[in-house]
């Protein structure tokens, strides 16, 4: 009688989207193959238990998927002499030393074992109470004093590099394309990078706006004027939306930086983007003017193009023409002709209205400003609430409230002035 396979249940995690996107998953996928391969003994269990982009250090695995495989062992799911395999201690966790250990001493007292697979160590009841016992207090407190040292480098750096932000100093990292190293704008690409917001603003796509960038990439004689921005990829033109160090700040401090494009420009690039998230989809343009413009006063649906090359051309409801009479009992056709001299009797209007808004006027640009930094004054009143919560009432933190506040006040202010 073949002898009953025991159980290997993988726990893989890592921390960032970075290491999503690098070799983190494949290579703990890959150790938990090739231990497999050496213990034929056992069989790769069904349950999976991943947190990918989830932090060991903060305890949020314990919510997820860290969490769900300590349930299924409380809950008796797991079978006594499985074991859990997972590439080295930190990956289960970077908690305090007494947190982990206890953690780590239920789920060996029931009776499943846990394996690194980076020195290949079975930890059992036996050995934690034996000769691995000093080995697993140093592992554990190991990996958590690496997570506080980073976090207290980490939290050294952006602190030290927001204090230069608060004094006007350039603030070193991985610049975008339309500043140089100094932090001065580079005049001879800002045109480009300007053109491309106000063609997004417009209502152009990403690979559209790409291609004219390529295109004013390129001098006469074919030679590349910009490499950095000709291999520019689509989403790597949309990403600059998202940049506000496009109007010069850094975080949440503005002028760090020096602007290359408007405050009004870039309030008009996230008005845009807001209405292609939360409005109708808008089709590809076509060659037919009209195309769009004309409603079927009966179902509500567009017109579309009719040729015949016998006949004047006529635009028909296209509701209609794809699902037959049922579905709208409106059968006229209107000739083309007809129907272009009604846009040109109509269309003055709401070409000005297209105008306006493409040059607003000055009060309009003043209010846009102030609603951008009022939403900005509101993001940074409610992080630093976050923060005196959980900190206490630092005297720097609680003086940087009230001059945001003051500051919510004037802009209130001026926005009721300007809308009178």
């Amino acid at each position: 009688m073949e002898k009953e396979k025991l159980i290997a249940i993988p726990y893989l995690r890592f921390s960032s989207g970075r290491q999503a996107q690098g070799s983190s998953y494949e290579r703990q996928h890959g150790m938990i193959a090739e231990w497999l391969q050496r213990h034929p003994q056992y069989v790769l269990s069904t349950m999976r238990f991943e947190d990918m982009g989830i932090s060991g250090w903060s305890g949020a695995h314990l919510e997820n998927g860290f969490g769900k495989l300590l349930e299924a062992i409380n809950m008796g799911h797991i079978p006594t002499g499985s074991v859990v395999l997972c590439e080295a201690w930190d990956r289960i966790g970077r908690l305090e030393p007494l947190q982990m250990i206890g953690i780590l001493s239920n789920i060996l007292k029931a009776g499943v074992n846990i394996i690194t697979l980076d020195d290949g160590t079975e930890y059992t009841r036996e050995s934690a109470n034996g000769p691995h016992l000093f080995l697993l207090a140093a592992k554990v407190q190991q990996a958590n004093l690496f997570s506080e040292n980073l976090s207290r480098r980490i939290s050294e750096s952006w602190e030290s590099r927001r204090k230069k932000a608060d004094n006007g100093e350039a603030i070193k990292k991985r610049l975008p394309v339309w500043l140089a190293k100094n932090n001065q704008i580079r005049e001879e690409i800002a045109p480009i990078i300007v053109e491309a917001f106000e063609l997004y603003a417009a209502g152009w796509g990403e690979r559209r706006i790409r291609r004219r960038i390529k295109e004013r990439c390129i001098s006469e004689d074919g030679t590349i004027l910009y490499p950095e921005l000709h291999k520019v990829s689509p989403a790597g033109v949309q990403s600059w939306w998202d940049m506000k160090t496009a109007i010069g700040y850094w975080n949440d401090i503005p002028g760090v930086h020096p602007a290359v494009i408007s405050m009004e420009l870039w309030i008009r690039v996230q008005q845009e983007r807001k209405s292609r998230y939360t409005g109708p989809k808008k089709s590809a343009p076509s060659k037919h003017p009209l195309t769009g413009l004309v409603i079927c006063g009966n179902c509500g649906k567009n017109y579309r193009m009719k040729n015949d090359k016998r006949k004047t051309p006529v635009m028909t409801c296209g509701h209609r023409g794809r699902l037959g009479a049922d579905a709208c009992t409106n059968g006229k056709a209107i000739p083309v002709d007809v129907l272009e001299a009604v846009m040109m009797f109509t269309c003055l209007d709401y070409i000005k209205r297209a105008v306006i808004s493409e040059h607003p006027s000055l009060n309009v640009k003043k209010l846009a400003e102030i609603e951008f930094r009022l939403g900005e004054v509101h993001k940074q009143l409610k992080s630093l609430a976050d923060t005196i919560a959980i900190t206490g009432a630092i005297d720097e933190l609680v003086n940087k409230a009230k001059d945001l506040n003051e500051e919510k006040t004037a802009l209130e202010y001026e926005r009721t002035l300007l809308s009178c």
